[in-house]
């Protein structure tokens, strides 16, 4: 008993120290970020750690890399160590893959750095508890400081209650994605005068509840960073450590999205400029269908072989791509610049026996036809290869005027209905699934996608992202009687047939 007394008092002294030093900060992130972290904010992170401070309701549209993510993380440490134990952080996205990704990724690597820096003596103290791979933070006693949650739909109010701390910091990632009810039920969580809320995103969506909150005056104090407001544009970088600078995005990605959508576009407005925008133009898959798919999550199914798909190069700057999809969960595999099809359809092969691929879908126009043929070879029985002709029949001509359209078509109408699961960092898929228009053909009725040479007139490169996934997405049951397959066969399934068994039209090449 003796000597354990004294500890006791040797830990609660320096819990009192704790407390002390972090009620110095209790109204200043800037300066706790600059002691715990040694993290200089840039001024913009600045002025809304500040807004947080002073205003119950702070909502933030940015554009790409500008360090907003980073900049929750840090508040939702600050926001742990300054008001622990009476502290609670709830947070959400849509989608627990982007909870999993971003925040909650930031605030792991923070709280480990801290750790750090109190190792070596630089500061004075730890943030408490510990963090779980489920985006929950604990005490070592177990009870919860925080966490991470996407709620049921319909359910937000549930997922939320029995949250009555004395300071809770609700904060929506990704905000353009979450719906009125899931930011109300933030709201619930912080009436009370020391709680906070913080809603932040990148602006793709104009028709989604967090633009009405820039529109109309509904309680929240707004703030906007443009990727040119950042360091690596004005002369605040030479007041910022290197690997600052290098965390935000520079000029290259700003010329890159000049050429690749216009300065007037609506995705140049929202990734760069960071403003809401609608594009004018007749685009086939929409930026909401877009949200839907990065909300959905779906599991790949670990007993069945994956899909392929391949798109492959045709002009100097276009890249073969290749994307993978087990059970509507599509991911990018690799890509590679313009190379022999010899050199190409070896990569594909090889990525196909890594991934274990039962089929590989091949664009098989244009010198996607040469992979294709080199591809049935190497297969040697162990992948079925399928070539898909955007040109070819469509299936029904009255509502698609050629095979492109229908796939195009039919992937969007899958997002739509919370088929399609698209990795919501995949900024390169999410763009380019927004980029063809359409049209109709004056004679068939059909709808016509803008093809890859007329959007490279309109200054937008190729969807080789976007049509790899497509093509992986593709469905053909290769037991199906009406393919009759057998050793050695080539089939090609008339546009008859297509409406009877499958919705696709394909040149199946099987080599046993």
């Amino acid at each position: 008993m003796a000597n354990f007394l004294p500890k006791v008092a040797e830990i609660v002294a320096e819990e009192v120290e704790r407390k002390g030093k972090s009620a110095s900060y209790f109204n200043d992130p800037v300066a706790w970020a600059d002691y715990m972290l040694d993290i200089r904010l840039w001024s913009k992170q600045r002025e809304i750690a500040r807004s947080v401070v002073e205003n119950k309701s702070v909502a933030v549209k940015a554009g790409h890399g500008v360090g907003k993510s980073f900049l929750v993380a840090v508040l939702i440490c600050w926001w742990i160590d300054t008001r622990y134990p009476n502290a609670f952080v709830a947070s959400t996205a849509p989608s627990t893959a982007q909870i999993n990704a971003m925040v909650w990724r930031e605030v792991r690597k923070l709280k480990s750095l801290v750790s750090k820096r109190y190792k070596e003596g630089l500061i004075d103290h730890e943030l408490p508890g510990y963090i779980t791979a489920d985006a929950q933070w604990k005490t070592d006693g177990g009870a919860i400081l925080g966490f991470g949650r996407k709620p049921p739909d319909n359910k937000e109010d549930d997922s939320f209650q029995g949250i009555h701390d004395a300071a809770v910091l609700a904060v929506g990632d990704e905000a353009v994605g979450l719906n009125a009810d899931l930011i109300e039920a933030l709201s619930n969580i912080t009436s009370n005068e020391g709680s906070r809320r913080i809603l932040i995103a990148n602006p793709t969506n104009p028709g989604c509840y967090f633009a009405k909150i820039f529109r109309e005056d509904l309680g929240w104090v707004c703030h906007t960073i443009s990727v040119l407001d950042s360091p690596n544009f004005t002369d605040e970088k030479y007041e910022m450590p290197p690997e600052a600078l290098e965390r935000l995005t520079g000029p290259t990605y700003v010329e890159d999205k000049k050429k690749e959508f216009g300065e007037n576009s609506a995705r140049f407005k929202a990734r760069v400029l960071g403003e809401f925008a609608n594009d004018d133009d007749y685009t086939l898959i929409t930026q909401d269908i877009v949200e839907k798919a990065k909300a959905c999550e779906i599991k790949p199914d670990l007993e069945k072989r994956p899909v392929l798909g391949v798109d492959v190069a045709r002009m100097g700057t276009d890249k073969s791509v290749v994307y993978e999809n087990n059970n509507g969960c599509i991911r990018y595999v690799d890509s590679w610049g313009k190379t022999e099809t010899t050199e190409t359809a070896t990569r594909v092969h090889r990525l196909a026996l890594d991934k274990g691929a039962e089929i590989v879908y091949v664009d098989s126009d244009g010198v996607g036809g040469g992979v294709k043929d080199q591809l049935v070879l190497l297969s040697n029985g162990l992948y079925t290869v399928v070539e898909v002709h955007g040109s070819g029949a469509s299936p029904d001509r009255r509502q698609w005027h050629n095979f492109r359209a229908f796939m195009w078509d039919y992937f969007r109408l899958r997002m739509a209905q919370g088929q399609i699961d698209i990795d919501p960092e995949d900024e390169s898929l999410q763009d380019e699934l927004m980029g063809p228009r359409y049209s109709f053909n004056k004679q068939s009725g059909g709808l016509v996608i803008e093809s890859k040479e007329d959007m490279n007139d309109r200054g937008l490169k190729s969807p080789d992202h976007a049509d790899a996934a497509i093509y992986s997405s593709l469905n053909i049951d290769l037991d199906d009687p009406l393919l009759g397959l057998n050793k050695g066969d080539k089939i090609r399934m008339t546009p008859e047939e297509v409406m009877v068994n499958v919705p696709h039209y394909f040149t199946v090449m099987r080599q046993l």
